[in-house]
C-alpha cells in the first residue's frame, strides 16, 4: 500500500520505498514463523521436511498465478494511479478475508493459553469429551468473524509467569517452595483493584515440564471460577483427555514470557 502511494509524492520516492521494503521484510518474517507452526501441525509422521517442501511448491505456483492475474488486471485497468490504488485496496481486502477464512479451516493441535483455558473449563464442567482441534478452531477469537470478539480479543484472568512483586503475600516461603518442588508451580492472587473475579498468578518452576504447566492452568481456571469448589481437578485425567482429543501436550505455547523461578529462598520471597 505504501509503495502504491509513492506516485503522489515523487520527491519522497526513495524514503517511502525504503520504509515499505522494511515493512514487507518484517511481514515476511512474521509469516514464515506462522507457517512453521502450521507445517508442524500438518506433520503427522515426522514428515515436516516433506510438508514444508510441498507448501513451498504450492506457494510458488500461487505466486506465479497471482502475477499472471495481476498483469491481466493491469492491462484492463490502465496506468491511472487512482484506478490502480482502488484495485489494490479491493485485492487487499479480499486477501485479508481469505486469510481469516483459512485460519478457521487450519486446525492447529498446539495449545496456547486461550485454548488451554477453554479446554480446562470444558473439563471442569464434566464434559464427556474435550473439543478436538477442528472444533476449537471455530472458537478462537482471532479466527472469529464477530467484530466484537476481534476487538476485545482473549481476556484471561490468569497471568502466566508473573513477577513475584505482582503477587499478594498470601503464602509463606516454605509452603510455596514445597508446592513448587511437588507440582512444579504454585498459584497466588495478583495485586489489583477490587473486581468481580480475582486474577490469578501462575508461578512456574524453572524445571517444570509442559504437563506441570497444563496442570497449573487447570488449577488456576478452577480457582478463578465463580464456584471454585465445582469440577474435577485431576491434572492427569485432564492431560489424558487432551491427548485423546488429539492435542499436543508436549510442545505448548502458554508462556509468553519465560519468567520462571528456581528453588532459592532469595528468589521466592513474597
Amino acid at each position: 500500500m505504501l509503495e502504491a502511494l509513492t506516485p503522489f509524492a515523487p520527491g519522497y520516492f526513495l524514503p517511502l520505498a525504503a520504509v515499505a521494503n522494511i515493512g514487507k521484510n518484517i511481514s515476511w518474517l512474521a509469516a514464515s514463523a506462522t507457517k512453521a507452526s502450521f507445517h508442524l501441525s500438518f506433520s503427522l509422521k515426522a514428515n515436516l521436511a516433506d510438508v514444508t517442501a510441498k507448501a513451498g511448491s504450492q506457494a510458488v505456483v500461487a505466486s506465479t498465478l497471482g502475477t499472471a492475474v495481476g498483469i491481466s488486471l493491469s492491462a484492463g485497468i490502465g496506468a491511472e494511479t487512482c484506478s490502480l490504488l482502488g484495485m489494490l485496496v479491493l485485492l487487499s481486502i479480499g486477501h485479508l478475508g481469505c486469510t481469516a477464512r483459512a485460519l478457521q479451516e487450519v486446525a492447529l493441535n498446539t495449545l496456547n493459553q486461550q485454548r488451554a483455558e477453554l479446554l480446562a473449563k470444558q473439563f471442569l464442567s464434566h464434559q464427556d469429551r474435550l473439543s478436538c482441534p477442528q472444533e476449537l478452531a471455530q472458537q478462537d477469537s482471532l479466527g472469529a468473524w464477530c467484530s466484537s470478539r476481534l476487538h476485545s480479543g482473549f481476556v484471561s484472568q490468569i497471568v502466566v509467569g508473573p513477577l513475584l512483586e505482582q503477587l499478594v503475600a498470601g503464602q509463606d516461603v516454605d509452603s510455596c517452595t514445597a508446592h513448587l518442588e511437588e507440582h512444579g508451580y504454585f498459584l497466588e492472587q495478583i495485586k489489583q483493584p477490587s473486581r468481580d473475579r480475582p486474577r490469578m498468578g501462575l508461578v512456574i518452576l524453572e524445571t517444570a515440564t509442559s504437563h506441570h504447566v497444563l496442570d497449573g492452568i487447570l488449577q488456576a481456571v478452577h480457582a478463578t471460577q465463580r464456584e471454585p469448589g465445582v469440577g474435577d481437578t485431576d491434572g492427569h485425567r485432564f492431560i489424558a483427555k487432551l491427548q485423546d482429543a488429539g492435542w499436543n501436550t508436549n510442545d505448548i505455547f502458554i508462556e509468553e514470557y519465560m519468567n520462571r523461578v528456581s528453588i532459592d529462598l532469595s528468589l521466592i520471597h513474597i
